[in-house]
């Protein structure tokens, strides 16, 4: 059966715009895999949501040599957008009423290489570096995303209040039985691939 990634997010924009802002949230997540992308597009606009330019999304994960930020279940992370960059730390991951939480701090920053040599000053070094293709929709101000990488087929991430999730769920033809509560190195390592590197091949310069 298909399965599934939802987020539920409550978020608090201290500054800034879409391009420059500053967001604390707790997120909670869900995720479900092995979808077909034309269905779920199919259905998605014929419910009414409106639909975003498909985006390149580099991560790339910092952690101190021993690990520490891994071994806390957390995570460290450099974002570049075409547009933006932006780093974000989330912790305090638990289990709730069968959806993944964590708390989130996220913010944009400069020049992102500037930013690796901070980082790198500081004592951390590159852990994971992930290239993925994004496409997002929103309905019934619910944030809904599909995320393509490279090495595993694409998934459907939800983000929003619980309940709205669960409303969205229902209306895509899935139930929470359908969804797994995984974080995304979980999810690679279902499929059995490396979760640290995941780069689309260059042809013609063109990313693919």
């Amino acid at each position: 059966m298909p399965q599934c990634t939802i987020s539920v997010w409550m978020r608090q924009v201290t500054s800034g715009d879409a391009l420059c802002y500053t967001m604390t949230m707790r997120e909670i997540e869900l995720k479900i895999l092995d979808i077909n992308v034309d269905e779920i597009r199919k259905k998605l606009l014929s419910l009414g949501a409106k639909e975003k330019p498909e985006t390149l999304i580099i991560d790339e994960s910092f952690d101190f040599p021993d690990g520490r930020i891994d071994t806390d279940h957390a995570l460290f992370r450099l974002r570049q957008y075409p547009d933006r960059t932006e780093i974000c730390y989330k912790g305090g991951r638990s289990l709730e009423r069968g959806f993944l939480a964590h708390d989130e701090y996220e913010t944009t920053v400069g020049d992102a290489e500037i930013v690796r040599k901070i980082l790198n000053a500081l004592g951390l070094i590159s852990t994971r570096y992930r290239e993925k293709y994004r496409t997002t929709f929103v309905l019934d101000d619910v944030e809904i995303v599909i995320d393509t990488y490279p090495d595993i087929s694409p998934f459907l991430e939800i983000e929003g209040e619980e309940e709205h999730i669960r409303r969205i769920l229902e209306k895509l033809g899935y139930t929470m039985d359908q969804t797994v509560n995984m974080t995304a190195v979980g999810v690679f390592k279902r499929y059995g691939v490396n979760a640290d590197m995941q780069k689309f091949k260059k042809q013609n310069n063109k990313i693919q």
